[in-house]
């Protein structure tokens, strides 16, 4: 059996779990307000014992060559932005309405997860997380890291209503021929 190539893999969640090199990017209050709707995700990631990524609050600049978990409203977080561009085309936000593919959709019940794959190292993954309401977030944030073998999963009221994966960023096929 071949290990295959983590630039070989789809985009998702779980890209950004096993890579040693990760980095959360959230609001103010660092995840650390009971009334922040990401503070289960910060708190959960940072109950686990080992590789504990870098937290970055707020942050300014270029992500760098990491993998990033962005916590927050693209339209609001120029950071969470920055990811979201990481799709191109795959995936647009008008407002308080994301199109991914020809699947639209909108309303304040609707949280997104999406990974994309960095631009420049494709063996590195941006995974944005964020919903239309913090109602929206709350109710899928304990259960995030169950949904990390999509590329993108499309909540509504807390329940996945769409999901799907994104071609891997190299996809050159692999000859079998060497192969005892």
């Amino acid at each position: 059996l071949r290990r295959l190539a983590r630039s070989h893999l789809p985009p998702m969640l779980n890209l950004w779990v096993t890579d040693s090199q990760r980095v959360v990017m959230v609001a103010s209050s660092g995840g650390q307000s009971t009334d922040d709707p990401y503070a289960p995700i910060v708190q959960r990631i940072q109950s686990q014992p080992d590789l504990p990524p870098r937290i970055r609050v707020e942050p300014q600049g270029p992500v760098g060559d990491a993998s990033v978990l962005a916590l927050g409203h693209p339209s609001r977080k120029p950071w969470a932005r920055q990811i979201l561009d990481w799709c191109g085309e795959q995936v647009e936000l008008n407002g308080e309405r994301v199109r991914i593919g020809p699947h639209t959709f909108e309303g304040p019940e609707v949280a997104v997860l999406v990974s994309c794959s960095h631009p420049t190292s494709p063996h590195r993954v941006g995974t944005l997380f964020f919903g239309m309401s913090p109602s929206a977030v709350a109710k899928v944030a304990r259960l995030l890291f169950f949904y990390g073998w999509d590329s993108y999963v499309i909540f509504r009221d807390g329940h996945a209503v769409a999901r799907g994966l994104f071609a891997p960023p190299i996809t050159e096929e692999v000859s079998l021929t060497n192969v005892h």
